[in-house]
């Protein structure tokens, strides 16, 4: 109950009370109520599309739409009364689904059963005997193939069956077998557990604690290792790149993501920040992306390769001659991840002033003044350089010029976008669908990767 997600409920739930007829059955039209975390069918070539399925923390059901044609199949409804609602417990918290798409595992944020639903019509809900309070649900994902986008089950799923959770009232993780239908371990835990992922061959088990520390399962011992990586902060979501050589925490406060290499459990020295806090996480199809959204409405892109979020560049800088012969250069242009604009730059020398001029195409004439030999900041920040000296001056009026570009800026997602689920697209898939659950907006949002932009708003 000390969650941050408890809190966020708590406010969503006076905003609507707040609405005052929000709650007459016959005035709401709405399919969703409260969305947060989701999960999608893993197989993209499902009858139709694949499906999503989208937790209503506020609404206490499960709503689920069509990712290729946005048909909504289940809705929330206002009506109490209304036997098409697929309801679960009072707040439901974290959803997962097995790798061969045929179960979900859901979790509330109320001490509850876990429920399971069937992915098929009637939809079957099934409490289970296992009763957790505020838990998180991981399993071991399928993974899409690259060229023929059929999903891959891992072999750790053929043969153990394991459904991964946290129980951080009593500091420890949990293991139930699919197969069996029952609880069959337990890991003991330092600290109890915020949030968890199974690795995608599902041989680890990635797990943050309250200490704001990363450490690792062994899934196949089920047993602790001696891998502990701080991280201070509020660590909460945990995402693994597709070729498992990294892991990405994201931190609530301060708003950030941790890279973890695999390869010798050290972070990197990669500075990933954000304006407020960030909420979610997901990978793109070919593993090159990571979608991550944030408290202030935004998605984010971010790019693998270059560990950068955004992935905002500088071309090379080229120098116009204007007076007798000069020869300045411009060393380690520097742009800052979702604040450099695309724009161009004119950096012009000025004798008078004995300094160099610097001015954006969107940005405008800099307050901040450039020297030779001394490194430059403009004034929001968003460019950094430095001129070094030739073997010939510089003269009135001789110029730099380049272009910086923002690379992918931050994609408007309405008002508080949380969980993120991502399919690749059935009629181009070489690009994906990126959905994005709106929480206090009551929607999904649809993000198509050949144009990078919010496409729409499923109500």
């Amino acid at each position: 109950m000390k969650r941050r997600g408890i809190v966020a409920l708590s406010i969503l739930l006076l905003l609507a009370a707040a609405c005052g007829r929000r709650f007459q059955a016959a005035e709401v039209i709405a399919h969703f109520y409260g969305p947060t975390q989701m999960a999608i069918d893993p197989d993209p070539h499902r009858t139709d599309g694949a499906l999503l399925y989208v937790l209503n923390t506020a609404g206490a059901a499960l709503s689920i739409l069509n990712a290729h044609t946005q048909e909504i199949i289940k809705a929330w409804s206002s009506d109490p009364y209304d036997e098409t609602v697929l309801r679960l417990g009072r707040a439901p918290l974290d959803i997962a689904i097995t790798p061969s798409g045929e179960l979900l595992y859901i979790t509330d944020t109320w001490r509850d059963r876990v429920r399971t639903v069937a992915t098929a019509d009637p939809w079957t809900i099934t409490k289970t005997d296992l009763v957790l309070e505020g838990a998180r649900v991981s399993i071991a994902p399928a993974t899409l193939d690259v060229d023929t986008h059929r999903p891959v089950v891992p072999a750790a799923w053929d043969a153990r069956h394991e459904v991964w959770f946290t129980d951080p009232v009593n500091s420890r993780l949990l293991v139930w077998d699919h197969a069996a239908g029952r609880l069959v371990d337990e890991v003991a835990l330092p600290s109890p557990p915020v949030n968890l992922r199974v690795s995608g061959d599902g041989e680890r088990v990635f797990v943050v604690g309250e200490d704001a520390t990363l450490r690792v399962v062994d899934a196949a011992d089920r047993s602790l290792t001696d891998i502990a990586v701080s991280l201070d902060g509020r660590p909460d979501t945990i995402v693994e790149s597709r070729d498992g050589a990294y892991v990405y925490v994201l931190n609530i406060d301060p708003p950030q993501v941790h890279v973890i290499r695999t390869a010798d459990w050290r972070e990197t020295e990669d500075e990933i920040t954000f304006p407020m806090a960030v909420n979610g996480m997901a990978m793109s199809t070919d593993g090159k992306l990571g979608f991550i959204t944030s408290d202030d409405g935004y998605l984010y892109y971010f790019f693998v390769g270059a560990r950068r979020a955004c992935g905002s560049s500088a071309t090379h800088p080229y120098f116009f001659d204007q007076g007798p012969r000069g020869d300045p250069t411009i060393e380690n242009v520097e742009t800052v991840d979702c604040v450099t604009r695309k724009e161009t730059w004119t950096i012009t020398y000025r004798l008078d002033l004995l300094a160099w001029e610097v001015e954006g195409a969107k940005s405008g004439l800099q307050t901040n003044l450039a020297y030779t030999n001394q490194a430059y900041i403009s004034d929001q920040g968003e460019l950094k350089f430095f001129i070094r000296a030739g073997d010939y001056r510089e003269s009135d009026g001789d110029y730099f010029q380049f272009d910086t570009n923002v690379g992918v800026a931050p994609v408007p997602m309405g008002a508080i976008p949380t969980g993120v689920a991502v399919t690749p697209d059935l009629d181009l898939p070489q690009y994906d669908n990126v959905f994005v659950a709106d929480t206090a907006g009551e929607s999904v949002d649809r993000i198509f990767t050949k144009t990078d932009k919010n496409e729409n708003a499923i109500q």
